[in-house]
């Protein structure tokens, strides 16, 4: 219908206790942005998350249920 599908990572498996887990993740999100950066790979997904790991932290954008919201997510070295 001329509306563009959102490109990103869809989360397959959290597992529990993990820090993704800790922020509100869950399976079937669909992750859009890494900090201010789009997704459209899972290479690009998989980069952002290594540069993120610098800083010891990112926001990441989720979809779910045709609602987006930001996720603080920790990542450690």
């Amino acid at each position: 219908y001329g509306v563009p599908m959102e490109q990103g990572e869809v989360v397959i498996n959290v597992i529990p206790n993990s820090e993704a887990f800790d922020s509100g993740i869950q399976e079937g999100d669909l992750i859009t942005r890494v900090g201010t950066e789009k997704i459209k790979s899972k290479r690009e997904f998989k980069s952002q998350l290594k540069k993120a790991k610098k800083q010891g932290s990112v926001l990441l954008l989720v979809i779910r249920d045709d609602m987006s919201r930001f996720v603080a997510l920790e990542v450690e070295e």
